[in-house]
Order: C-alpha cells, then sequence, then structure tokens
C-alpha cells in the first residue's frame, strides 16, 4: 500500500508491508500483524552518483524507513467461545517478569485490563464516557501495538500520522477474518534496547520525559486516548522493583 506525501524534496510516496504471521514463539494466544514502512522517492540519494540520461537517473529510490509490531489478541466471549483459548494461561496467569522475553510486553499490557480470571478489570468501569470503553474491552479480539520505530534522519518528520493511518487501512482491508475491526491498544514508553537510546539514558526523568512526548504524538497523530494512566506493575528488578504503566487506545 502507497500514499503520496510531501517529505522535504522532492514529493515521496509512502509505503506499507504488512506481515501477518504466528507467534515465532509458539504463544497459540496471539498473532504478529507486523508491518515495515518505506518513504520512495524518484531521484537518487544526495551524493549517489549516475550517470546522466541513463536510467538509474530516473529510477525510483527506496529507503526502508521504519517499522511496527503489534499482536493481534483473540479470546473467548459469549459470542465467540472458541477463538483462541490459551489467552489466560499464556498471558494473565504468568508473572510479567518472569514470562518469556517475547511475550512480557502483552501480558504487562493485558494484565492492567484483565485479572487472572479474563474478566473485565474493575478499574476498567471508570471508562463508560470514553472510547474505548468497557464495551470494547470485552470484545473478542484486540490489537496491541508493540513498538512503532523510526530510523535516525526520519524521526519528527511527520510520518507517524502516515504509518498509522496506512497499517489501519491495511488491517481493515485483509481478507475475511484476517481483517481487523476493535480496539487497538499501546504503551508510550521509549523502547528497550538499542533503540531506546534515542531517549537518553534509561532514568526517571528521561523516561518520563519520553512518555509525555509519545502520548502527545499518538494523541495528535493517531487519535489514541489514554485509558489508564500510572498503574502500579512489579517490575522483578531488584534495583527497580516496582514500576507503572500507561496505556492508551482508540477505536479502529
Amino acid at each position: 500500500m502507497t500514499v503520496n506525501i510531501t517529505f522535504e524534496e522532492p514529493e515521496a510516496r509512502f509505503k506499507t508491508v504488512l506481515r501477518v504471521q504466528e507467534d515465532p514463539a509458539n504463544f497459540r494466544s496471539r498473532l504478529g500483524c507486523n508491518a515495515r514502512f518505506f518513504l520512495i522517492r524518484g531521484r537518487p540519494d544526495a551524493g549517489e552518483q549516475v550517470e546522466e540520461g541513463t536510467s538509474a537517473e530516473n529510477e525510483d529510490h527506496e529507503e526502508y524507513v521504519g517499522d511496527l509490531q503489534a499482536w493481534r489478541i483473540d479470546k473467548p466471549t459469549a459470542a465467540h467461545p472458541n477463538p483462541r483459548t490459551r489467552w489466560v494461561d499464556e498471558l494473565l496467569t504468568v508473572n510479567p517478569p518472569d514470562a518469556n522475553a517475547r511475550v512480557s510486553e502483552t501480558a504487562y499490557c493485558l494484565q492492567t485490563i484483565y485479572p487472572p480470571t479474563g474478566a473485565l478489570h474493575t478499574r476498567a468501569t471508570s471508562l463508560a464516557a470514553h472510547r474505548p470503553g468497557p464495551a470494547a474491552f470485552r470484545d473478542n479480539s484486540l490489537l496491541f501495538i508493540e513498538m512503532i520505530h523510526f530510523f535516525q534522519g526520519f524521526r519528527q518528520r511527520g510520518l507517524l500520522k502516515h504509518a498509522l493511518r496506512a497499517y489501519f487501512d491495511f488491517l481493515a482491508n485483509l481478507p475475511e477474518w484476517f481483517a481487523f475491526h476493535g480496539t487497538v491498544l499501546l504503551v508510550p514508553a521509549a523502547p528497550d534496547g538499542e533503540r531506546g537510546l534515542a531517549w537518553g539514558d534509561d532514568n526517571s526523568a528521561n523516561n518520563t520525559n519520553a512518555e509525555r512526548i509519545l502520548m502527545r504524538a499518538y494523541e495528535n497523530h493517531g487519535g489514541f486516548q489514554t485509558r489508564f494512566r500510572k498503574v502500579p506493575i512489579d517490575t522483578g528488578d531488584e534495583e527497580k522493583p516496582y514500576g507503572d504503566i500507561t496505556l492508551m487506545g482508540r477505536i479502529v
């Protein structure tokens, strides 16, 4: 899927490639819905030497600018009793710090909303006047965006709105069962590891600043609203045993 956007000079096309896949960690309660983002421009990059008058002078040049990692979680409801029955065991009854590293972020997110029984947490009843409200969390399918990341040189360039719009359009138009319409959740926090270095050292001040900036970005460019703010969590880290999580959501 591509859309034309203005990105410096010249005009570029923003390309989204979506990949739907089983969880490589073999967790059957979730399905990967990941995307890669590209800019396609009609001239060579600055400094690239091409011979005048050749076909290379007019070729499109594609740049890989970022990616999105997300999980679709399907859970039983009265209307859909058996979509993926393992979600409670794999995501709600595990202790996130002790869980497989590939699933801990998803577990932290879902346990903010659901206790180990799989019923809606009492804290969610305060969402009645908001979208998504409690009814959305009782739906049989949710999408958790674990990370959206743009590479150095493409941050703060207005690409987030194009990425999210293209991604949601892609999900809505997938064939048959794969098409997604429902509640989307994310945690506005800097990513772990090397990708989080752009936000500075891992300390309270930098983490708070990253959360504030990301909350504003996701609200302004993605239509997300804050659903749960600073919910206490057990990090499992001896040096920083307690933390908190903020959760944002929207309906697509």
